[in-house]
């Protein structure tokens, strides 16, 4: 029972956690228009959209891991 009273706090986590993925994403980009070679924006956003995958791909293992930690039963934990 206190795990799925415990998926409520996760959801607001992990709901945060990709909101500040987002605006940090949203923060970047607005600041590296503001670049005026060409050349080093191409190679600004190259960098932003690295980053992007790595954050949103962590961000999703990260949810993914408190889910299966927060459901799976505890006949089935290792250890």
């Amino acid at each position: 029972m206190t795990r799925y009273l415990l998926s409520l706090p996760a959801v607001a986590f992990v709901i945060s956690m990709y909101t500040g993925i987002l605006l940090l994403l949203v923060r970047l980009t607005v600041s590296i228009s503001g670049i005026p070679t060409g050349a080093l924006r191409v190679l600004a956003f190259s960098g932003e959209g690295a980053l992007g995958i790595i954050l949103l791909l962590g961000g999703t293992f990260i949810a993914t891991r408190l889910a299966v930690f927060l459901f799976t039963p505890f006949s089935r934990l290792p250890g």
